[in-house]
């Protein structure tokens, strides 16, 4: 459920949040999807070192990435991209607005 800003202390009296943060492992996926879309399993386990099965499934049920079709190569594999709920969830107006490695070099220091 969205609501705007000022209302939320309002909804927030009937209506229970429940946390639905997201792992290490779904948020380290989400990212290699987001800065690699439209990228395979495959290709997501290969960056991760492990299987990510369990960290797509989730994304796919909370609707932050999507099925963008299906690869080429050997066996068609389905291919990821993040969704328009993504984007609002973490307030981006388009995908272009992710920071940059560079960016993100700077935060560490």
């Amino acid at each position: 459920m969205r609501t705007k800003p000022y209302h939320k202390d309002w909804v927030r009296r009937f209506v229970r949040e429940k946390d639905v943060g997201l792992t290490r492992a779904v948020l380290e996926t989400l990212a290699v999807v987001a800065y690699r879309q439209p990228i395979a399993k495959r290709e997501i386990d290969a960056l991760r070192g492990v299987d990510s099965i369990r960290s797509i499934r989730a994304l796919l049920d909370r609707r932050l990435i999507e099925i963008a079709g299906r690869n080429q190569e050997a066996g068609k594999p389905m291919l990821f991209r993040t969704t328009r709920k993504f984007l609002e969830i973490f307030g981006l107006r388009d995908i272009g607005d992710l920071p940059t490695m560079k960016e993100l070099e700077a935060l560490e220091t």
